[in-house]
């Protein structure tokens, strides 16, 4: 699955393809969040921090002038922002914002 489609695409694509929804449901769940902890500890190491540092700190700017406020203010905005059923607005995304806002 690619960041893009996540689960939104996959579970439609597998019905297409002919798949009991009884199986494709529980695998594109378990696909969708196996990445996530491992992509979470990935975002914390030092090394990658360093190497992909340009990148994070434009996206840092670019989320501190959106003026997130509270906790809860940052929360409901992360929610509202993975539950958009758009393209790349899911799973890895909220991941990704999830680390840039400190959560």
């Amino acid at each position: 699955a690619l960041p893009v489609v996540e689960l939104r695409g996959a579970v439609p694509v597998g019905v297409w393809m002919g798949l009991p929804i009884t199986k494709v449901l529980p695998v594109c769940v378990l696909g969708n969040m196996a990445p996530i902890v491992p992509l979470l500890f990935l975002l914390r190491n030092d090394k990658l921090k360093n190497l992909m540092s340009p990148i994070l700190s434009r996206a840092e700017k670019k989320s501190a002038s959106l003026g997130v406020g509270s906790i809860e203010k940052q929360w409901a905005s992360l929610a509202a922002f993975v539950g958009i059923p758009l393209p790349g607005t899911g799973a890895w995304t909220g991941a990704m914002g999830a680390f840039l806002l400190g959560m």
